[in-house]
């Protein structure tokens, strides 16, 4: 059977210099840079810098994919931003994969500075589904972020609600001011030898998993006074294994888990029980 099939791959796509003062010389646009629905959608090897999107909400985005599934492998966004959105917004997305990608505040491409600061973005990445997707749906939507590095200037590393699995494997994400990834309404998570850190505003929070089913964290840590997770709505579960929250760092949550959810939280094996562990 036939596919469309959007394929970019090895290009550079470059903002206008703008009216901003010194190196901020993002172009700014109501509309997406570039738009992608109901076509597999593949970015590759691909420079994104200096484009802005200010249009609200749904529809914004400096890239904007919705009803397709996508992959975005090996490119580079920076300088860019969707101050209500995001850099990559995906809406009603089906599976979707960010490989070794590239988020930062600037970047020097022939002799220009691209930068968003001192503005931000809502979330470098951010996914929305209208609805919570079925457990027979669990192979279309799902999301998995590899091998990427996020800047601070988020205020999420990324958003992703409404997916019935989400991946985050051997990254790494600055929080800035912000905070670190906002995973809810996922059935199952799983985050794996990724570090959060560098605050520049006291304690901060890693990660938030709101209303979901099982998380599991393997080899997760938390750097500097990026010092906490937090478990809140209806997650159930957590389970971690060889992970470092810098217990005894934040005096609030020394455990390094605001458990808001009352979810089952088992470390190495065994059952947490109100923070301390139950033998037996």
């Amino acid at each position: 059977s036939l596919q469309n099939i959007m394929v970019m791959d090895g290009m550079n796509i470059i903002g206008e210099l703008g009216d901003y003062s010194n190196s901020q010389v993002l172009h700014a646009s109501n509309q997406s840079a570039i738009r992608v629905g109901g076509a597999e959608f593949i970015m590759r090897n691909c420079l994104i810098a200096g484009l802005g999107s200010s249009a609200p909400d749904l529809g914004g985005g400096v890239i904007f994919v919705e009803q397709s599934s996508s992959l975005f492998e090996s490119s580079i966004f920076n300088g860019s931003i969707g101050p209500y959105t995001g850099v990559i917004v995906l809406h009603d997305a089906f599976s979707t994969i960010v490989r070794n990608c590239q988020f930062l505040d600037y970047v020097t491409f022939r002799g220009n500075v691209y930068s968003k600061t001192p503005y931000g973005n809502t979330a470098w990445i951010r996914q929305t589904n209208t609805s919570v997707p079925l457990p027979s749906a669990n192979k279309q939507l799902s999301t998995l972020i590899e091998g990427c590095i996020f800047d601070e200037g988020a205020g999420f590393t990324v958003h992703i609600k409404g997916r019935y699995g989400v991946e985050m494997k051997g990254c790494y994400a600055n929080v800035g001011s912000g905070e670190g990834p906002y995973i809810e309404d996922v059935t199952s998570v799983k985050f794996e030898d990724t570090v959060i850190g560098y605050s520049t505003s006291g304690s901060k929070n890693g990660a938030t998993f709101k209303d979901c089913g099982t998380v599991e964290l393997t080899g997760f840590k938390l750097q500097n006074d990026v010092d906490y997770i937090t478990i809140s709505g209806t997650t159930r579960q957590v389970i971690m294994r060889e992970c470092d929250l810098q217990p005894g760092h934040n005096a609030t949550y020394p455990t390094g888990i605001n458990n808001a959810a009352g979810a089952d939280i088992v470390i190495n094996g065994i059952r947490q029980v109100n923070g301390l562990t139950q033998i037996g």
